[in-house]
């Protein structure tokens, strides 16, 4: 009796190790898979677009902001209600750094939309 109580004394501590070494291994694979999904979001994130290469270039300053002025305005025009035609007028004199880069970025910009207003990526894949 004495032997089978300390084999049944073992197989109630070895059954309570493989529970927490189980719970381990389940907190190690949420956390894998957590870094995995922060790693994936952070990849989404970095974004590759037409803006962000301008912004990252080492074009001048007064060229980045027309870029990105022209290019709200490029969507304003293509259709886009959420932005607004913008143009510094001020700094818009033919032959500046901003006068490029707002022709630049508007016809970039409005390059995404077709003449209803609906953006060419919104198109369904046939």
């Amino acid at each position: 009796m004495l032997y089978s109580a300390k084999i049944g004394y073992n197989y109630h501590e070895y059954l309570k190790n493989l529970s927490m070494l189980i719970d381990t291994r389940k907190k190690q694979k949420n956390i894998e898979f957590s870094l995995i999904i922060c790693l994936f979001l952070g990849i989404g994130c970095a974004s590759n677009s037409p803006t962000m290469q301008i912004m990252r270039s080492d074009k001048p300053m007064a060229y980045k902001q027309g870029f990105l002025h022209g290019c709200e305005s490029g969507h304003a025009r293509g259709g886009n209600s959420n932005y607004d035609l913008f143009i510094n007028k001020k700094r818009y004199k033919k032959g500046s750094q901003y006068w490029l880069g707002w022709r630049k970025g508007y016809k970039r910009c409005q390059s995404l939309y077709d003449s209803e207003g609906r953006k060419w990526e919104d198109y369904p894949i046939p």
